[in-house]
Formats: C-alpha cells, structure tokens, sequence
C-alpha cells in the first residue's frame, strides 16, 4: 500500500513527457501484485486488499489528470489477474470499480479533502455534478476496523442519503443503507456516500438493516 503515491508521480512525469505531443496518458494493466507465482498474486488481487489498492491507485491517477485507465477483465481459469473468473462472476475490484464510475462522473468537478495522498489510512474523493448532485468515495486502506464521523472527513453542510459498501466483512457484495452520521469499515474496504438512491445497476446490492 506505500507504493500508492508512485502512481501519482509516474502519472505526472508522462504528462510532462507526452504534453504537447498529441499523444493520451493512458494507465493500463493496473494490479496490486505480480508476484511470479499465480496462488500469491491471486490472494491479493481476487480480493477486498486488492480492490482498495485498485480505487487507491485510481484516486491518485485522477490527481494527475490522466486521460484513461484500464483494467484486464480477466475471465479466465487460473492467472491471478482480471475483475472475473471464467464464469463470469466478479472480484471485489469489479464492484469497487463499479461504484467508483457510477458516483463519481465524467463532468463532475472533484477535489480531494485529504490532500495529495491518503491521510491516516482514509483516501477521499468528492464529486460534485448536476442539479446539486454530491458524492464522496472514502477508501480505507487499513486492515483493522475503523468507525469515523463523516462530518470530520467532509465538512460540507450536505444532505447525504445513502452509503454504498464493500469491506472485509460484506462477503463480496455491496452493502446499501441509509447515512446515519458515521461510516465503519471491517477493515479494508471502500464506500460510497452520496445525495441520491440510485443502485449501482449490475452490481449485487444487498440491504444492510443496521
């Protein structure tokens, strides 16, 4: 998780190289890990730590205005890369990329509340659109549990409605329920808290009760 801010450099660096040019920077082939052996790099990119390291990632290539991102949808049998196996069945990064294009949108203006990087643990950003349209993306890289008051992460006088997650504890599933004031994570994990109810079409949202 430490090497999440070389992202941000590399990306500025080919910006400077490219500029002028005509020529688009483009991040492609995104993975937390590409360990030499398939069961070690699939333990961390098939799962929860490697989706967080995916959105962490992309939440610094959006500092350095990049054009795209791309990443490998996989669907293959065995290879340790990719968001599907061959079944077609998503891996965390597929949901946390889901969420990620659907609430924060071409268009929108974003600013990051946490500066150039994450801030002990918490990475945010926050998207505002259309018709006073609002949404934070909060990414928790640590592997403990946390519970935080979301008025101390984003001070802005909003109405926020609902809270999109995927955690450790979540079983591979986004999460939907109402914003109470507080956003807990079972370790890492990511999530969503924005104006409107609006599923993420494609994805499999359960209800959380609490």
């Amino acid at each position: 998780m430490g090497l999440i801010g070389e992202y941000q450099n590399r990306a500025r660096l080919i910006d400077q190289m490219v500029k002028g040019r005509g020529v688009l920077n483009i991040c492609g082939e995104l993975n937390c890990h590409s360990h030499y052996t398939e069961p070690v790099r699939a333990r961390f990119n098939y799962s929860v730590f490697g989706a967080v390291f995916y959105i962490s990632a992309l939440l610094q290539l959006m500092r350095a205005q990049v054009d795209a991102e791309m990443f490998w949808v996989g669907t293959e049998d065995q290879g340790g890369y990719g968001m599907m196996n061959k079944h077609g069945d998503p891996w965390p990064s597929f949901y946390a990329k889901k969420l990620c294009a659907q609430y924060i949108r071409t268009g929108d203006w974003v600013s990051f509340p946490t500066g150039d990087g994450a801030r002990n643990g918490i990475d945010i950003v926050l998207a505002r659109g259309e018709h006073a349209r609002r949404a934070a993306l909060i990414v928790h890289q640590i592997e403990g549990p946390g519970s935080y008051d979301f008025a101390e992460l984003v001070p802005e006088s909003v109405h926020w409605r609902t809270v999109f997650k995927i955690d450790n504890g979540t079983n591979n599933r986004i999460v939907e329920s109402s914003y109470h004031g507080k956003i807990s994570f079972n370790g890492f994990g990511l999530a969503v808290i924005a104006t409107e109810a609006r599923e993420a079409r494609g994805c499999v949202i359960s209800k959380d009760a609490n």
